[in-house]
């Protein structure tokens, strides 16, 4: 999995320096200070990446912050039928110095998510669903974590943990 995040990482970063994802004006990548807690030896991650809406070309999800440093935010890039990337903002909130919200990939198959309700689930609070594509999770700290997933043109939120 190490491998993977590096191999997607210098792809990444190699794209960034030859013309391919580039973020959207008025934001920036956190620096290793802001994205790490050294007091608990964690950093939070910052780039995840999939084909997420099954299109065979590599989207992108990016925590970033705001040039004004007033703001932090989960954005994606897609390839939607274009050699340019399409940016959504799925959510912000207020930076105070440190980022506190994270993302991950995750591998097309099956995944335990919680259930909205008792009629979907029959034992327990947890159901698992079929993901088609790739997708990625999304924590903050001390919150709950959910899967973004990119279904009828459009990212749908699922909650993973309360």
């Amino acid at each position: 999995m190490r491998t993977l995040f590096a191999l997607v990482l210098i792809t990444f970063s190699t794209n960034v320096f030859s013309g391919g994802p580039v973020l959207p004006e008025n934001w920036r990548m956190p620096t290793d200070q802001e994205r790490c807690e050294t007091k608990f030896d964690f950093c939070f991650g910052v780039l995840a990446s999939g084909d997420f809406d099954g299109n065979g070309l590599v989207d992108g999800a990016v925590i970033a912050i705001s040039s004004d440093n007033e703001r932090q935010g989960l954005l994606v890039f897609m390839y939607e039928g274009t050699a340019k990337e399409v940016w959504h903002t799925l959510d912000t909130s207020s930076f105070i110095g440190k980022v506190s919200m994270g993302v991950e990939s995750v591998s097309a198959g099956f995944q335990k998510v919680l259930c909205v309700n008792e009629a979907e689930c029959s034992k327990g609070y947890k159901k698992e669903i079929q993901l088609e594509n790739e997708s990625f999770s999304y924590y903050r700290f001390a919150s709950s974590s959910s899967l973004w997933l990119f279904d009828n043109g459009g990212f749908r939120r699922i909650w993973q943990s309360d």
